[in-house]
């Protein structure tokens, strides 16, 4: 059942899912919810001191605390973009790149990473993350978008908003059972993540590695 039938059953679900949020199946992976997505890739990520994370004052509490996570274990700087919703998106871009070149023009540099949510928990405010990840990556900024509100909630393709990392649930507007959520990584991404948990599968590839993760 572990090795035939529950990955198959895996595979039709993701692409059952990745037809609804516009994905690609192969470059997507269950998580049993958001936050262990977004901790996922910040962890992921080769850190050294004084290297920046991109984030927006509305962010999540949680991500906010995965960025402090960062902040004390890591030395990274934790910048953020000032958002007093309700805001038009002409405004939010403008703030974005206004505090991306403030980095760029200092001694600190560039952000390392750039992440912004979709959807607003609180407030459901809809970001123009499709604009907002073409910027960053005008800046070379790699992009991590928290979906974990979008699916079901609003129209979604994923390939389209481009992104290195996108994190969506099922669970939220979907109403899947509990403990189902996503994360779609850019093909050209997949040597930049690896699981939490390190597996028999461990330098086997994004594929292996997060189907196996020793769990089973």
């Amino acid at each position: 059942w572990h090795w035939q039938i529950l990955p198959n059953r895996l595979n039709h679900a993701l692409n059952l899912i990745a037809q609804e949020v516009g994905a690609h199946a192969s470059n997507m992976h269950f998580f049993v919810n958001a936050n262990t997505a977004t901790s996922t890739v910040f962890k992921s990520m080769p850190w050294c001191v004084g290297d920046r994370l991109l984030m927006l004052s509305c962010d999540y509490d949680a991500t906010k605390l995965a960025g402090t996570f960062l902040r004390d274990h890591h030395g990274v700087e934790v910048v953020y973009v000032d958002i007093d919703l309700p805001m038009e998106d002409a405004a939010i871009l403008q703030a974005m790149e206004k505090k991306i070149k403030e980095c760029r023009d200092d001694q600190g540099g560039l952000p390392k990473l750039a992440n912004f949510c979709h959807v607003t928990s609180k407030s459901a405010w809809i970001f123009p993350v499709r604009a907002m990840t073409a910027l960053c990556h005008r800046y070379d900024i790699p992009v991590c978008i928290d979906g974990a509100q979008a699916p079901g909630h609003v129209e979604l393709n994923i390939i389209d908003i481009g992104a290195d990392y996108y994190i969506g649930t099922v669970h939220k507007w979907m109403y899947s059972c509990q403990g189902c959520a996503f994360i779609s990584v850019h093909h050209t991404k997949h040597h930049s993540i690896q699981p939490l948990v390190a597996s028999t599968y461990a330098g086997e590839g994004y594929d292996k590695e997060f189907r196996h993760t020793g769990r089973f």
